[in-house]
C-alpha cells in the first residue's frame, strides 16, 4: 500500500546581523525553564503545496513540556494574547514565534494535565512564565509598529543570513530587531489623544470583536472605520 509521507517541519528562527532572537532561562522549584521569540522563517518552497500548513498555523506562542508540544501556534489568552489586558492577536504580528520550554525529571511539576496531552494553564509555574513571555512579546509587537511605517525598510532589514533551530537556542541572549525610521521622525505623522468612560471605550471594543484590545488599537481601528465609511478611502 502506498503511503503519503507527512515532513516534518522543524521550527527555526532568523538570525542575522539585525534580527537575533530572545533567550531566556531560568530554574523554577525544580524545573527548568527556556523561552524564545525570534522571527519565524518561511517554509522551503520544495514542500508540495497540499503538505504545506497555514502561515498562521506557524505563527504564536508554542508551549513544550519535556519535549512534548502540548499548546502549538496559540493567538489566545490561553498564553498572552488577551490575558489579563494584553493584547490581542493581530495579523500585524505575523512572522512571531515565541516558545516556551519546561524541563524536569518530575513530570508532576510540569504545567500539563493528567493525561500529558493538554496544557494547565492555571499552573502557577505556568503563569510566572507568562509574565516573562508577556515582555518578550511586548518587545516583538513594539517593533512591529514601527514596521508599518518603512515597510520596505524592514523587508531589506528582516533578509535572514541564516537560521537557527530552537533545540540550539540555550545562551541567554536580548532579542534585536531591525532600526527602523519611526514615527516621531516623519513630519506627516500626528498623534491623536481624547478621553471618553471606560464603560462606553468596553463596549467598542466588545462590538469589534476583541474586548482585550489596547486603547490605541481600538482607537486607529474606529478612525480607519470612519475613513472607509464616510470618506470612502
Amino acid at each position: 500500500m502506498c503511503k503519503n509521507l507527512v515532513p516534518s517541519y522543524k521550527f527555526q528562527l532568523v538570525t542575522s546581523d539585525q534580527v537575533i532572537p530572545a533567550v531566556e532561562t531560568y530554574d523554577d522549584d525544580g524545573v527548568s525553564v527556556r523561552i524564545l521569540v525570534g522571527l519565524v522563517d518561511e517554509l522551503p518552497n520544495d514542500i508540495p503545496d497540499e503538505l504545506r500548513p497555514t502561515a498562521v498555523e506557524r505563527y504564536g506562542w508554542f508551549v513544550i513540556c519535556n519535549d512534548r508540544v502540548v499548546l502549538a501556534a496559540d493567538k489566545t489568552e490561553r498564553t498572552v494574547w488577551g490575558d489579563d489586558e494584553f493584547k490581542v492577536w493581530h495579523p500585524q504580528y505575523n512572522g512571531f514565534g515565541g516558545f516556551v520550554f519546561f524541563s524536569s525529571d518530575d513530570q508532576s511539576k510540569l504545567p500539563w494535565t493528567t493525561t500529558k496531552r493538554e496544557l494547565d494553564a492555571a499552573s502557577p509555574l505556568y503563569r510566572r512564565a507568562i509574565t516573562k513571555m508577556k515582555i518578550l512579546t511586548d518587545q516583538f509587537t513594539k517593533y512591529t509598529n514601527i514596521r508599518k511605517q518603512d515597510l520596505e525598510g524592514a523587508r531589506v532589514a528582516e533578509v535572514r543570513k541564516s537560521l537557527v533551530e530552537v533545540s540550539e537556542l540555550t545562551v541567554v541572549q536580548p532579542l534585536r530587531m531591525p532600526t527602523l525610521s519611526t514615527v516621531s521622525q516623519r513630519s506627516d505623522i500626528v498623534s491623536i489623544s481624547y478621553q471618553r468612560r471606560k464603560s462606553d471605550v468596553d463596549e467598542v471594543k466588545r462590538h469589534l470583536g476583541s474586548p482585550g484590545m489596547t486603547n490605541k488599537d481600538m482607537g486607529i481601528k474606529t478612525f480607519e472605520y470612519f475613513r472607509e465609511v464616510e470618506l470612502g478611502k
